[in-house]
């Protein structure tokens, strides 16, 4: 399962200017292994979208995908808390996220908690160019 997380890159639909310092990427579509019809991926994207919005920071969209499968998944970049990033994250029923720190180091958080976090190196050039 690391090794698809390892893979990925992202692509934004605009650019994000002021980033934030530090932020998590987290998406609502079927978690690893399941898979859900169309209908309810959009269903719980727009629920998460909403979800972070009474949080506080205005969600950006990142997709995510894979290179080597052309797989690709719509989420939200948002400026919250870690922990908080991982709540939401268990709400959507995601076995993981992504988290850049303030150092733009790029980090797979499991949303169980119990499984440590892992790098992966540099998170702007896993950012495709607008």
């Amino acid at each position: 399962m690391e090794a698809i997380y390892r893979q990925t890159r992202f692509r934004l639909e605009q650019p994000w200017t002021p980033r934030p310092a530090s932020f998590a990427i987290i998406t609502a579509y079927a978690t690893t292994g399941e898979v859900w019809p169309d209908e309810r991926n959009q269903a719980q994207d727009r629920a998460l979208e909403r979800s972070l919005r009474q949080l506080g920071p205005i969600p950006h969209r990142i997709t995510g995908y894979s290179p080597a499968t052309g797989h690709a998944e719509p989420g939200w970049g948002v400026g919250l808390p870690l922990t908080v990033a991982q709540h939401v994250g268990r709400e959507f029923h995601q076995h993981a996220i992504y988290y850049v720190d303030e150092r733009d180091e790029l980090w797979i958080v499991y949303c169980d908690t119990d499984t440590a976090a892992v790098p992966i190196g540099p998170a702007t050039p896993r950012f495709d160019p607008i």
